[in-house]
């Protein structure tokens, strides 16, 4: 069997100019690499999800004395394909993910601005495998539509979320943070560990900020 060649390398001593040989394999570093590449492969696919970005979000907010009420619409053209994965018999989730921030001033300003309630609310969809209607699930009802245009219409909007808000004007200001996540192919598990391999199966929104302080200014007005 053939031995692997080994490189020869120089190291001066600076106590003079007498050479000392060292001996070092060629295979010593490659598993280094190759370990260090496949880490960083990980960390960028967990810690960076494969997003495709959506362009637009549609949101409106109204106050009141003790809350607030938000509407999401993602619009059609920034809708997914999600009839293709109802034809092959796979289900379709969304998330609407709103919070609620106060501005920091001061010393806390070094902390960022606080989180006072965040929301999340989830919505799957599918067709029926009986009565073949185009149904959404979420955690308080069911509803089916035999119309896929106006299945889209409901699935795609959050209409009227209660937040409970007491505004105070020694507190500061105020805003909210809205975006929508659609996911066209609902994993389960153990397949929802594919998920950050998959860049265009989820479609997210950016966040959008929607300042209380102007939306109040506004009513009064």
């Amino acid at each position: 069997m053939r031995k692997p060649r080994c490189k020869r390398l120089s190291n001066y001593l600076r106590t003079g100019s007498k050479k000392n040989n060292m001996m070092v394999h060629p295979l010593t570093r490659t598993p280094r690499r190759a370990g260090g590449v496949l880490l960083f492969s990980w960390i960028f696919f967990f810690f960076f999800p494969a997003f495709h970005y959506a362009s637009e979000l549609n949101i409106q907010l109204e106050t009141e004395k003790d809350h607030i009420r938000v509407s999401i619409l993602l619009p059609p053209e920034s809708r997914p394909d999600i009839l293709t994965s109802f034809n092959n018999g796979l289900r379709s989730g969304i998330r609407f993910e709103i919070r609620l921030y106060r501005v920091a001033t001061g010393f806390r300003s070094f902390f960022g601005d606080q989180l006072l309630r965040e929301e999340h609310i989830v919505k799957e969809g599918h067709v029926d495998s009986f009565s073949r209607a185009y149904r959404i699930t979420t955690d308080s009802k069911i509803q089916d539509y035999h119309n896929f245009r106006q299945f889209q219409e409901v699935f795609y909007h959050l209409a009227d979320l209660s937040i409970p808000f007491i505004p105070s004007s020694a507190d500061g200001a105020y805003y909210i943070l809205c975006r929508v996540v659609v996911e066209k192919m609902k994993l389960v598990p153990p397949l929802n560990l594919l998920s950050p391999f998959m860049k265009t199966n989820r479609i997210a929104t950016p966040w959008v900020r929607l300042d209380l302080s102007e939306e109040r200014a506004g009513k009064e007005g």
